[in-house]
């Protein structure tokens, strides 16, 4: 609280030029009562100032590259006796009632690839009125993802392709073409999009989260935790179009000059299991991410017995994007929980 000192003025007696000097003991006495009362205050408020604190989330602080995930020193981790996984982040809800199975560093802010794109689906799919709007992929995109060694659906520049395409581009290979071109297509810029993602994130509670991209680049502003991922998540999945998009194990686009037959684009969820000789279990779909700075990510759906239930697993691996600690994870973790 700042104290302001007021000046008022001096009233003279009449007939005298000079007012009678004040005797200062009495004032000096006041301030220190004064200046003692405001030293108790913030003494007893301090708790409260510091749970306020506490409370509020890292999105409004200085984000560092020092809050991201280090290597683990001790590789992989001990979730339980029972379990040893990869992931350094764990969260398996039950989204029927809304009850935590399984929690490890669910708050902790980190980098989460490409389940970035679940934002960007969502938010392309409530902003597009038509799905069979067409975008024609510039020079600038493609030459920008190659740059960046990203993964792609295969759309080449000049190549006119609906708002469809691009979303299960975007879902199934995790195309960094169908991401950007959702993005200008639906708000005519990257950053005018990202502004929409962040709106959105704001509105679903998403506290820990920010975007910087729709794609997932690795960057000190494009972070989130596994907390808001299950928001996302379990928000989007109660839209129809993005289930079924997600619970698709394989999708042909439609023709175009560039590609006659159109491209088939396989759920790299449905590969990661198949390729690991995993069963898939009661899993029905999801999204997964890998870049060196987030690592190996997962965001799974699954359901048993009509209980529906989502796993977020952030952060597997060292590094490398194989193997792919994240479907072990993802399996072990089922098959105790679950079943």
């Amino acid at each position: 609280m700042d104290t302001q000192t007021r000046s008022y003025p001096v009233r003279r007696p009449p007939g005298r030029g000079r007012a009678p000097r004040r005797n200062p003991i009495p004032a000096i006495i006041a301030a220190i009562v004064v200046i003692s009362l405001l030293i108790g205050a913030v003494l007893l408020l301090r708790p409260l100032i510091s749970a306020g604190e506490a409370a509020v989330p890292e999105t409004l602080q200085a984000f560092s590259s020092a809050q991201v995930l280090e290597p683990l020193s001790n590789y992989p981790v001990y979730v339980d006796d029972t379990l040893y996984l990869s992931s350094h982040t764990v969260l398996l809800i039950d989204i029927t009632d809304g009850r935590v199975i399984c929690e490890k560093n669910a708050a902790q802010l980190c980098k989460i690839a490409s389940l970035t794109k679940i934002m960007t689906a969502i938010v392309a799919i409530e902003n597009l009125p038509d799905l069979d709007a067409e975008y024609t992929m510039s020079a600038g995109v493609v030459s920008y993802l190659t740059s960046e060694n990203a993964s792609v659906a295969g759309f080449e520049a000049g190549e006119t392709v609906t708002a469809r395409d691009l979303l299960y581009a975007a879902m199934l290979p995790s195309g960094g073409d169908g991401a950007m071109g959702l993005a200008d297509l639906t708000a005519g810029s990257q950053g005018a999009f990202v502004d929409m993602m962040n709106a959105k994130a704001l509105e679903l509670g998403m506290r820990r989260t920010h975007f910087s991209n729709a794609t997932g680049f690795d960057t000190d502003d494009n972070y989130s935790c596994a907390l808001d991922v299950s928001i996302m998540f379990e928000y989007a999945l109660k839209n129809d179009l993005f289930r079924e998009v997600i619970t698709t194990p394989s999708y042909v686009s439609a023709p175009t000059a560039q590609h006659p037959d159109g491209i088939t684009m396989v759920s790299t969820v449905f590969k990661g299991y198949s390729t690991n000789d995993l069963d898939m279990g009661h899993v029905l779909g999801g999204k997964t991410g890998y870049t060196g700075g987030a690592r190996l990510c997962l965001a799974t759906y699954a359901q048993k017995d009509g209980v529906e239930y989502i796993l977020i697993t952030l952060g597997a691996g060292n590094g490398s994007n194989k193997p792919q600690y994240n479907f072990f994870d993802s399996a072990q973790i089922y098959s105790a929980f679950v079943g």
